[in-house]
């Protein structure tokens, strides 16, 4: 299987997991080692160099505003769905931050590189 396959369906699979634990499980410890892990490939074998700036502006805008949300008491405080929408964020964002910080890191790399 080509990498960026690879990439594509841990991509689509963290999303998946991210929805399905926020809903029926909250947030785990297991689900979240598994996001992480999940995130990592993304971060290693989805971003291309010619995507790096909109992906970290993208990244950094989700992972700043999704933390805002997923720890506020009104959205925790929201009838039915306010506590599945704070565990669906919170598994977002825990699949997000390896993805943006490793980017990220080949950015700062591949810009020290050069002269």
């Amino acid at each position: 299987m080509k990498t960026e396959k690879i990439g594509k369906w841990a991509f689509i699979l963290g999303v998946f997991l991210a929805v399905v634990a926020g809903l029926f499980v909250g947030i785990d410890i297991t689900v979240g080692v598994v996001l992480l892990g999940l995130g990592a490939i993304v971060g290693l074998l989805n971003i291309s160099k010619r995507e790096t700036t909109a992906f970290l502006v993208a990244g950094i805008s989700l992972l700043l505003s999704g933390s805002m949300i997923a720890t506020s008491t009104v959205t925790q405080n929201i009838p039915y769905i306010g506590s599945y929408l704070a565990y669906i964020l919170a598994n977002i964002l825990l699949f997000f931050a390896p993805v943006v910080l490793i980017v990220a890191l080949k950015t700062c790399y591949e810009l020290a590189k050069k002269k």
